[in-house]
């Protein structure tokens, strides 16, 4: 189920690269010298470093916890099934955290990073109690929109709660008190050593620490408490985005028992056939004829807004570059306009008739 622990993810210790014994001093700073190494911010050229960052972060968040640290070490991943995503991160102010280490926000969107979240939905940040999960919707554009601009319409698909059951999964609304823990939601093991009794409290596993259990599932969320909500909504795309520009768009997220969580459209932009983008200037590449470009003299060509008249130098060579200025792409938020820069490709001519090459002949000898 979206936004549960996944089974098969990575060992939380080895991923701190701790041993399973380590105190909680130890396990912050291992956290801290993964975080310095792998922050999107340390590496902005890295797309891996984003996913690196993630699963450290979840390991961290399970392991700085007691309860859930303890669930971990006693029965791994599946003790963990009854804690959803936003459960996990919950207890961990991590834009804090990091902001004390001398990084950035981890929810902003500068890095197109977003912590703790598929590519659907996020978790909650601890310090907005009561907001919906944050979405993110990608969307891919081509080099037109980056010229003119979008104006779009899309559909997200959120989380919401089931009126049916009043979000507690069960038909009816009726649950009852937990058998195992008795509804206390915790469990007490004790373990006795001569005339010395350790207790250990931890959550119950059979209730996920909530203290009710389900008999009978509501039908209309199949027990899940949740029910998926489709939305249409208008954005704009301004002109000159670029791959990994992200635009928040606030209440446009997931449902929260207090307020709606915020919307991220990350922009991806569709490689052109013709043009090459390298910031505001585009590139091309144009078959020139070796003999207009050795006289110098114009031609029309494809530019990015219709047909541009290029100027080309006399003695003009094969590789050379005839930069047309404000002919590129708009640099996001601002007046300027980028270069179209043309990349010359000189054609022999072929099929000239006697006279012609008679001529090329004459001039050959000159």
């Amino acid at each position: 189920m979206e936004g549960f622990i996944d089974m098969d993810k990575s060992d939380f210790y080895s991923v701190l690269g701790i041993a399973r014994d380590s105190s909680q001093d130890e396990i912050k700073k291992a956290y801290r010298k993964l975080a310095m190494k792998y922050h999107p911010d340390k590496n902005p050229d890295d797309s891996d470093s984003m996913k690196k960052m993630k699963d450290i972060n979840e390991a961290y968040a399970v392991l700085s916890d007691p309860s859930k640290k303890q669930l971990y070490d006693t029965y791994g991943h599946r003790g963990l099934e009854g804690y959803t995503q936003e459960d996990i991160f919950s207890t961990v102010d991590f834009d804090s955290i990091l902001k004390g280490f001398g990084l950035g926000d981890l929810f902003g969107s500068r890095e197109g990073f977003f912590s703790g979240f598929s590519s659907r939905s996020r978790g909650n940040r601890s310090k907005n109690v009561g907001q919906g999960a944050d979405l993110r919707y990608d969307l891919e554009i081509d080099i037109n929109d980056v010229v003119h601009g979008l104006d779009k319409q899309i559909e997200i698909t959120y989380k919401d709660s089931c009126l049916e059951c009043n979000s507690t999964g069960a038909e009816n609304g009726s649950v009852d008190s937990c058998t195992y823990c008795d509804g206390a939601g915790q469990v007490i093991a004790e373990q006795r050593s001569g005339f010395t009794v350790m207790r250990q409290v931890s959550p119950c596993l059979h209730c996920g620490g909530k203290g009710v259990q389900v008999k009978d599932r509501c039908k209309k969320c199949e027990g899940l408490g949740k029910l998926d909500v489709n939305k249409k909504i208008n954005i704009t795309i301004p002109a000159g985005s670029d791959d990994g520009h992200a635009i928040k768009i606030e209440g446009e997220g997931g449902a929260g028992s207090s307020r709606f969580g915020d919307l991220y459209v990350v922009v991806s932009v569709k490689e052109d056939v013709r043009f090459f983008r390298k910031g505001s200037d585009v590139y091309t590449e144009e078959n020139v004829d070796s003999i207009l470009a050795a006289t110098g003299g114009s031609i029309d060509i494809e530019g990015l807004r219709g047909t541009l008249l290029m100027n080309l130098p006399q003695g003009s060579q094969n590789g050379d570059k005839v930069i047309i200025e404000e002919s590129g792409l708009p640099e996001i938020g601002s007046s300027m306009v980028g270069r179209h820069i043309v990349i010359l490709k000189l054609i022999t001519p072929t099929g000239l008739n006697k006279k012609q090459l008679e001529l090329l002949e004459q001039f050959n000898n000159i």
